[in-house]
C-alpha cells in the first residue's frame, strides 16, 4: 500500500511538473539574429478602396538582420531627403539574406483570390528582372499545391502568415486564428526569398510605398 501511494505521489508530481512545460510551446522561429531599432523593420496596413470607403485587408511587417539594418541606416541618413534613396532601400530589402515577414489577415479572403493576388505580385517580380520566367512559372504553378490545406477553409480574419528567410532558405508557415498550423513548408533556392521580398518592394508593388514610408517615419522619430 505504501509503495502504491508513493508511486502515485511521484506520478502526480511529474504531471504537475510537465503541465507548465506543455503549456509553453517552443516558438515557431528562431529570430535571435534579427536586429532591433528604427532601421530594422518596416510595416504597413494594406487597404482596399471601394468608391467612397476603404476596408482593411492585412497588416504586414518585415524585419531584417543587422547587416541590412546597418545598410538601411546609412542610406536613410545619407541625405536630407531619404525618399531619394527609395530604390536603393528597396533593392537592399529584396536581397536580404536574413529576414522575417509577418502577415496578419484582417478579413476573410477566398483562397482562389489569395492565389491570384500572389501570382500577380510574383509576376511583378518577374517583370522587374529579379526572377526569370521558369522561376515564375514554377512558383505560380505550385501555389495551389502549397496551400491545398486551405482549399475548403479559405483565409479567415485573424489568420497569420510567416516567412523566415535565411540565406537561400525560405520557410513558410500559415497559422489559423485558432492556432492550427495549416502550412509549414521549407524550400531551398534563392528564387523563393527573392520572390517573397520582391513582391513587397518592387516599384509597382502595392505594399512598397507604405513600407518605405514607415522606415522614413521611424528614422525621423529616432533623430
Amino acid at each position: 500500500m505504501k509503495r502504491s501511494f508513493l508511486a502515485a505521489s511521484i506520478s502526480g508530481a511529474l504531471v504537475v511538473l510537465l503541465v507548465p512545460l506543455m503549456a509553453a510551446p517552443l516558438p515557431l522561429f528562431d529570430l535571435d539574429s534579427l536586429a532591433t531599432g528604427p532601421f530594422a523593420s518596416m510595416s504597413t496596413l494594406y487597404e482596399k478602396s471601394f468608391l467612397f470607403f476603404s476596408i482593411d485587408v492585412l497588416s504586414l511587417e518585415v524585419r531584417f538582420g543587422s547587416e541590412v539594418a546597418e545598410k538601411l541606416k546609412s542610406l536613410v541618413q545619407d541625405g536630407d531627403e531619404p525618399s531619394q534613396f527609395a530604390d536603393s532601400i528597396a533593392d537592399t530589402a529584396i536581397h536580404a539574406q536574413d529576414a522575417f515577414v509577418h502577415i496578419r489577415f484582417l478579413r476573410n479572403i477566398r483562397l482562389d483570390r489569395f492565389i491570384q493576388e500572389a501570382r500577380e505580385s510574383t509576376n511583378l517580380v518577374r517583370e522587374a528582372g529579379i526572377i526569370d520566367k521558369p522561376s515564375y512559372e514554377h512558383i505560380t504553378k505550385n501555389l495551389p499545391i502549397w496551400y491545398a490545406s486551405l482549399a475548403k477553409r479559405g483565409i479567415r480574419e485573424g489568420d497569420e502568415m510567416f516567412y523566415r528567410i535565411r540565406g537561400e532558405s525560405l520557410r513558410a508557415v500559415f497559422r489559423g486564428v485558432d492556432g492550427t498550423i495549416y502550412v509549414d513548408e521549407e524550400d531551398k533556392g534563392r528564387l523563393f526569398p527573392l520572390s517573397v521580398l520582391g513582391s513587397y518592394f518592387v516599384e509597382k508593388s502595392k505594399f512598397r510605398k507604405g513600407l518605405l514610408q514607415s522606415l522614413f517615419h521611424d528614422s525621423a522619430s529616432s533623430n
